[in-house]
């Protein structure tokens, strides 16, 4: 007789517990859509993989509370996902709260918006919204507000809100105010678009917008010096603010700064990349005075201000942990100057979007400069990691930034602290050696084969926020 020990497939899968069919669907799961909206389709695809998960698709409402919708008006229009399929998700989800975004494309003509179809989708979604955490609202000028006027209601459990406000916005604010009537943990706002001016900042006010709970916001518009101050001064207890570069920051007028007492993170994202606004974003430092400021990130900039900074500095009087320096043109001078006014920094990160002006022999021999009475770095003598990009190495032949690197480990050690160091590189190098692996680098790996805590990562993306400390 033959012998056959090996199993039947089917037997296998019978055999599997469950957990162990969720755990490899949830390492599945997330790898299709890692950025981005999250497509309801992919988890009804996996369903048909074996009855196993479609019993979990079946019983999991959690995977059914992202809902993206996306109503596209060039021809053929569409709106995605249909009724049916958004019933489906919203019946699946049961009572889970819901993230949720409504997406209008605007290229084509408004008329698509009163089709029947897009009008259905529309109501189900705003019905939904009673049940949404997360709200993204990115609508045209000519949305009929009045098909859906009583689908529009509050949102209750509203913990965070964006809104993309287009430029001529016709009374979008006003039309969206009950999503705002009663939100009592709502502590998070996203103004997006070209048409947040004085008088729409005054609409929003006027309508009862809960400033005074909002502990983050996040401007992604350009606005002038007037408008950020007069928006920025109604939410005295926010602990984080991002704000796009601000125009005529120099040509402020009667402007004056606000306080914001409680703010512990401040990114200014600048244009240099996409050659969106000439203005240095440290121009509008000296307008926020922040005294428990602990983070600050500038963020993809044209040019450095060291008359702002200095200002805001005196102004604030910050104890400064954590700073990103992505900024064009700035000279190993003016870095050296920055840091000498930031004993307590304990991260400093150089990655960025914006043509930095590489690490020289200068900069390397101010982080090495040591002081023997207090036996202590003179240039940032509590930093715990520094975070560069490859390209910021002016000469790969060299050997003086790792020798710098060693300097500061070596006697971070003796006085048991840490210091490490975060390379990322655009290119794949070849760390075991070879023609790519350029003299610095051999030496920052031979570091690490000492002891030395370092991370060398590709990235093909850019700097992603969650990299930046």
């Amino acid at each position: 007789m033959v012998e056959n020990s090996a199993l039947s497939t089917d037997w296998v899968i019978h055999q599997v517990p469950p957990d162990i069919w969720r755990h490899v669907f949830d390492l599945i799961h997330p790898k299709l859509h890692p950025f981005m909206y999250k497509d309801v389709n992919d988890i009804i695809r996996l369903s048909h993989v074996c009855s196993s998960w479609r019993d979990i698709v079946t019983n999991a409402p959690e995977l059914w509370t992202c809902i993206d919708v996306i109503i596209d008006l060039q021809i053929p229009y569409y709106v995605k996902p249909g009724v049916e399929l958004l019933s489906l998700t919203l019946r699946n989800a049961r009572d889970m709260p819901l993230i949720m975004s409504l997406l209008v494309l605007e290229a084509g003509s408004s008329e698509h918006l009163k089709f029947d179809s897009i009008v259905k989708s529309t109501k189900l979604f705003f019905q939904a919204a009673k049940r949404a955490k997360h709200l993204e609202l990115a609508l045209s000028e000519d949305f009929p507000f009045e098909q859906v006027e009583a689908e529009i209601q509050a949102v209750p459990l509203l913990q965070s809100l964006s809104i993309n406000l287009p430029y001529s916005e016709r009374g979008i604010v006003e039309n969206l105010s009950n999503t705002w009537k009663d939100s009592p943990f709502l502590r998070s706002l996203e103004l997006q678009g070209s048409g947040l001016h004085l008088q729409s900042i005054d609409e929003f006010q006027t309508l009862h917008f809960p400033f005074r709970q909002l502990t983050s916001l996040n401007i992604g518009c350009h606005l002038h010096i007037d408008e950020f101050c007069r928006l920025v001064s109604l939410t005295p207890f926010l602990t984080s603010l991002t704000s796009s570069a601000v125009r005529d920051p120099e040509d402020s007028g009667d402007v004056e700064p606000v306080e914001l007492l409680q703010l512990k993170e401040l990114t200014l994202q600048g244009g240099y990349r996409l050659r969106i606004s000439p203005e240095p974003t440290t121009r509008l430092l000296p307008y926020i005075v922040s005294p428990s400021l602990m983070a600050l990130r500038l963020v993809d900039d044209y040019a450095w201000s060291s008359r702002s900074f200095n200002t805001f500095l005196q102004k604030s009087s910050p104890r400064l942990e954590h700073l990103v320096l992505d900024i064009a043109n700035l000279d190993e001078d003016k870095k050296i100057d920055c840091l000498r006014s930031l004993p307590f920094l304990r991260t400093l990160n150089f990655r960025g979007a914006a043509i930095i002006s590489p690490i020289r022999s200068v900069f390397c021999a101010a982080m090495k400069e040591w002081d023997a009475s207090t036996r202590e770095f003179v240039l940032c003598p509590r930093l715990e990691k520094l975070s560069i990009d490859y390209s910021d190495l002016n000469d790969t032949t060299s050997t003086i930034f790792p020798d710098m690197l060693e300097d500061r480990w070596q006697r971070s050690l003796a006085a048991g602290q840490m210091f490490k160091l975060e390379l990322t590189t655009h290119r794949d190098l070849d760390l075991d050696g070879g023609p790519e692996l350029a003299s610095p680098i051999s030496r920052i790996l031979i570091l690490k084969e000492s002891g030395m805590d370092v991370q060398v990562k590709l990235d093909e993306r850019g700097v992603r926020s969650s990299d930046w400390w």
